[in-house]
């Protein structure tokens, strides 16, 4: 296991401080290697269904520790709140954000409540051979349904969806909704989206934007 060797508060006058960075933290190095999409891709099927299996137990036990920590329970946001604040008036972006809302109204309490890593992605994922030894990045960690951190990467490597689900329902009591999968992957999308809008990347917004149109209808909404 990694061992903590030194940690702090980041100065307030820290551009870091200013992002909403609070704490720093040295430790020794996990040795493992990172995989990325295309080298999933190119896995072979027994090989994929291993790899699978490994990331949906992994985040189990990463749920499960989680859910012991008490002040994430208390870090409940206004979802799309930090869209919201860099919209222009009238954006259709604004009518996407309803839809959301209007889905999300729709979950019970607790899925809600769940904390989660909230930038579960393949690169945030150490392997030793073809299983999870390390899990990186906390800095996005928050409260969501549990499926957030199951689309975050099924978004990069969907063949591994199936494998995740699967072995994730295996070590708990949690069932896997696929509509949550689908408004994960949407949510996803539209952070996509408005990044790509900022930057002037007009091809990346308008695919981004057709992906969000695709989940949206998948979920019952008609989009004219």
């Amino acid at each position: 296991m990694p061992e903590a060797l030194a940690k702090g508060d980041i100065p307030k006058t820290s551009s870091l401080a200013q992002d909403g960075y609070a704490l720093w933290l040295h430790s020794t190095k996990k040795d493992g290697k990172t995989f990325k999409a295309a080298e999933i891709a190119s896995l072979a099927l027994p090989e994929q269904k291993q790899v699978g299996h490994s990331i949906g137990h992994a985040l189990v036990q990463l749920h499960n520790a989680m859910s012991g920590i008490t002040e994430l329970h208390a870090s409940h946001t206004q979802p799309y709140a930090d869209i919201k604040n860099v919209l222009p008036d009238g954006s259709l972006y604004s009518a996407y954000i309803n839809l959301l809302e209007q889905e999300r109204s729709r979950i019970p309490p607790d899925p809600l409540s769940r904390p989660v890593h909230k930038d579960f992605n393949i690169s945030n994922l150490l392997f030793s051979g073809l299983e999870v030894c390390a899990i990186l990045d906390f800095a996005e960690q928050s409260t969501h349904f549990p499926e957030k951190d199951i689309c975050d990467i099924t978004k990069e490597c969907p063949s591994l969806q199936d494998f995740i689900i699967s072995a994730y329902e295996d070590k708990t009591d949690h069932s896997i909704a696929p509509h949550r999968i689908t408004l994960g992957l949407a949510e996803n999308a539209l952070y996509s989206a408005v990044i790509n809008a900022r930057r002037g990347a007009s091809e990346s917004e308008k695919a981004a934007q057709k992906t969000l149109v695709q989940h949206l209808s998948k979920l019952g909404y008609e989009i004219k």
